[in-house]
């Protein structure tokens, strides 16, 4: 990643206070939208399998198991409880948490390790944030720079400069995996890169504020550099299969950083953007922001060139597989005039026209073998329609105004309206829940959504997850949950404490706010591990002190189980370690304390 795309802090610019990384989330721009919408040990870890990008033949979809928990629970918890000072959790790891305070600039923040029973085993104070995430994509590493912090005057500003000792810190022990000496900058982006096999780990030459060596080590032992570095080389995206994409000078090339000898695969000098969907990377090369030529490398090797069609301005939309959406510069009315093109030249061009609550985007499921668009009927209302790529079948599903989201790896998508929430999968359609629908909550809040790479290893498990939000009357929610992977739809409570966050509902971090469980580091954070357990409280009838807050396996496998009791209002979003062996919620009890409820399943 180059200096100038990573973002260097400079004086002035917003810096988070929060020493447990509860920083921005990453931004994987290229790599879809970014969410604004929002266990069992062996579900955690383990995303469901790709349908197929090749695989026409399909069978029904099979029947949704209901389940109805609204009575039902599991057996509590068993918690202990500490009293802290102004701290927040950091992370959950299966021996005990990790909690971090201060955050000063002069000195830095504090963190120390507890163990089961709430009591401290470890300090690392004076520890600098080196970047706006400090925390590796599945939890188990925190990024920490032991040393002073200072201003150092450049042209255009002055930059934040650390000196001291970097630290690769194992969220588990405490324990330094890395620790030697450091000078960098602080950079707005992730320590980590999305897939976490790399930490970006820059140093300046000494005595200067802005010589600076951009470079990656590898978050294993030996912790080596990677074998692929040059002056001209900035990576810019991680690919599943641990190849990158990067620019060498001004040229866009997907090159493999483990190995320097394999050859890069050059993709074009005038790349304005790019899209990777269904393990195929579709580079946009042309003049400016106008796409004239898709410039496509296969997940076998295979390298394609789309030209597109002449007289018309086109901006390269989605793309998965061997399908890309592009857009020209016509309107119908208030339709944008979109086509679906096969880089492989064997399928006619899909013409679309696209409306504009759709974002000019279309969904992709099972495979690419669906796409689900949104345009304007005859009678100019909103209609959801199905299309067939390879034969050009069409299917209007839907009519009147709607929503989608999109689940698992690109596999079904949730229609939702004002009254209703539907489940849409290449299969067929099918009603998951009829009345007044006031939140839907899932990981990607749009169409080809969240990083990290679709096809990941270590795809976040919530991905198949969604939390429906239904109103009952004034006072009273009723909890939904579905889950995509074990096509289970349950009904969790109907005394539900809900005090929605509307504009961003996945980074609220209140316990009034149900979604999944983290292990370490903010919600941003959250939005790349693997979640095991679902969270809510209820309404407490008393005086409101002692709310319930609940889990439940992401896997809706089992009934949800108490982890605490408290003020819902000063309740924070809990944690869980991975594997979920334990559970962690933090109560604000004033300004220089806190309450930590610590659970073992």
């Amino acid at each position: 990643m180059s200096q100038a795309w990573f973002g260097v802090l400079m004086v002035g610019a917003l810096l988070s206070s929060a020493c447990g990384g509860d920083g921005p989330a990453r931004d994987d721009a290229h790599d879809g939208d970014t969410a604004d919408d929002t266990a069992s040990d062996t579900s955690a870890d383990t995303a469901p399998g790709d349908t197929g990008a090749d695989d026409d033949t399909r069978a029904p979809d099979p029947p949704l198991a209901r389940l109805d928990w609204r009575d039902a629970r599991g057996a509590p918890l068993a918690t202990v409880e500490a009293t802290l000072g102004a701290q927040d959790l950091v992370a959950v790891h299966a021996g005990g948490a990790v909690v971090g305070g201060g955050g000063a600039e002069e000195r830095g923040c504090d963190y120390a390790w507890l163990d089961a029973a709430g009591a401290p085993v470890r300090a690392r104070d004076g520890r600098f944030l080196g970047h706006g995430g400090v925390v590796s994509p599945d939890g188990s590493l925190l990024a920490l720079v032991a040393g002073t912090r200072s201003l150092c005057q450049v042209d255009d500003g002055a930059a934040v400069v650390l000196d001291g000792r970097l630290e690769l810190v194992a969220v588990a022990s405490g324990e330094a995996l890395v620790d030697e000496p450091a000078r960098t900058l602080v950079f707005f982006g992730s320590a980590f890169s999305p897939e976490g096999a790399w930490l970006h780990d820059a140093r300046l030459t000494p005595g200067s504020c802005d010589a600076l060596t951009d470079r990656w080590r590898a978050t294993t032992a030996p912790y080596a550099p990677m074998a692929r570095a040059s002056a001209t080389l900035s990576y810019a995206q991680e690919l599943a299969d641990g190849r990158w994409i990067a620019f060498d000078g001004e040229t866009l090339v997907v090159v493999d950083p483990r190995d320097a000898a394999v050859p890069a695969v050059r993709l074009g000098d005038r790349v304005d953007g790019w899209r990777v969907g269904g393990g195929w990377v579709h580079a946009y090369d042309g003049y400016g922001s106008a796409l004239e030529v898709d410039r496509v490398l296969a997940p076998d090797g295979a390298r394609y060139d789309l030209t597109l069609p002449e007289g018309d301005l086109w901006a390269g939309r989605t793309a998965s597989g061997r399908w890309l959406l592009a857009c020209s510069s016509r309107h119908v009315g208030d339709l944008a005039s979109c086509a679906l093109f096969d880089v492989l030249a064997e399928v006619a061009t899909r013409e679309l026209a696209l409306a504009p609550e759709s974002g000019r985007e279309v969904a992709f499921l099972g495979g690419a073998a669906v796409a689900l668009f949104l345009t304007h009927g005859d009678d100019g209302a909103l209609a959801l329609v199905r299309l067939d790529p390879a034969t050009g079948a069409r299917e209007v599903l839907a009519s009147g105004p709607g929503r989608l989201r999109v689940l698992g790896d690109d596999e079904a998508a949730l229609w939702v309206t004002d009254g209703a929430v539907q489940l849409i999968e290449p299969g067929g359609v099918t009603p998951l829940v009829e009345g007044a629908i006031a939140q839907v909550v899932t990981l990607s809040g749009g169409p080809n959504g969240a990083p990290p790479s679709r096809g990941s290893a270590r795809e976040p498990r919530q991905r198949w997850t969604a939390l429906v939000v239904e109103t009952l009357d004034v006072e009273a929610s009723r909890l939904w949950a579905f889950d995509l992977a074990t096509r289970r739809l349950a009904q969790l409570t109907d005394r539900l404490a809900f005090a929605p966050s509307r504009d961003a509902p996945l980074f609220a971090d209140r316990c009034a706010q149900p979604w999944v469980t983290r292990s370490a580091g903010g919600p941003g954070d959250g939005l790349l591990q693997s979640a095991g357990y679902l969270y809510f409280a209820e309404r407490d009838d008393a005086d409101g002190a002692q709310a319930p807050l609940w889990l439940a396996p992401i896997d809706l496998s089992g009934p949800p189980r108490l982890l605490a009791r408290g003020a819902v209002a000063a309740c924070r979003a809990p944690y869980a370690s991975p594997g979920g062996a334990r559970a962690a919620a933090l109560y604000e009890v004033d300004a220089a304390s806190r309450r930590l409820v610590l659970g073992a399943r």
